[in-house]
């Protein structure tokens, strides 16, 4: 069984100075709920007949990987963390992504601002929690969102068990099927090598 859920924010495909900040407490409000809703999720997954509660597994992607490991140290019934084209270290993953198409001046006020205020999930705070529940981590060796030193730094942080899995490619979307599926079955393969899922 597989359950999605989203953000309850939609980030806008650019920013002014006045809508990045007035957009600042809804923004935070979504993400901050995204913990609790794992929990609720899990909660309601729990009674369910038809779901082996020994196998629950969060995979986290793109924009979702932060939120794994706060979630797997709050809800100790989560059996195991799939983080996907994620890192650690949000302040200066936000001053990557803006600076790409931003001055150094507004990237520097987004990712201090955004840094400070996404603390609470930061993943580097959370990672060595994940322990002694399996972090497995699936990253793009071009990833042009998600520097390569955040994602060591992240699995660097983690305690064992751990697995890295390396992708050549950029960063994921939805339009790149061939990468989605690529993704997928390494993701089976890892899942497989852990008995979560049939080979």
């Amino acid at each position: 069984m597989i359950v999605a859920l989203d953000y309850l924010y939609d980030p806008r495909p650019s920013y002014t100075v006045v809508e990045f900040l007035s957009d600042i407490p809804a923004a935070r409000r979504a993400l901050l709920d995204m913990a609790p809703s794992v929990m609720l999720t899990v909660d309601w997954l729990s009674n369910l007949p038809v779901v082996d509660t020994s196998r629950i597994v969060i995979i986290g992607y793109s924009f979702g990987a932060p939120i794994v490991p706060v979630s797997m140290t709050l809800d100790m019934r989560i059996d195991l963390a799939v983080m996907v084209y994620g890192g650690g270290d949000l302040e200066s993953l936000i001053h990557h992504n803006v600076r790409r198409f931003e001055g150094e001046a507004f990237s520097r006020l987004v990712s201090f601002t955004g840094g400070l205020l996404l603390r609470p999930v930061e993943p580097l705070r959370y990672v060595d929690e994940i322990s002694p529940r399996t972090l497995i981590m699936i990253n793009g060796t071009q990833d042009e969102q998600i520097p390569r030193k955040n994602v060591e730094e992240l699995f660097a942080r983690a305690n064992e068990p751990k697995r890295q899995v390396w992708i050549e490619s950029g960063h994921v979307h939805p339009s790149k099927t061939d990468l989605t599926r690529q993704i997928i079955r390494a993701m089976k393969e890892e899942l497989a090598h852990l008995n979560i899922v049939a080979e």
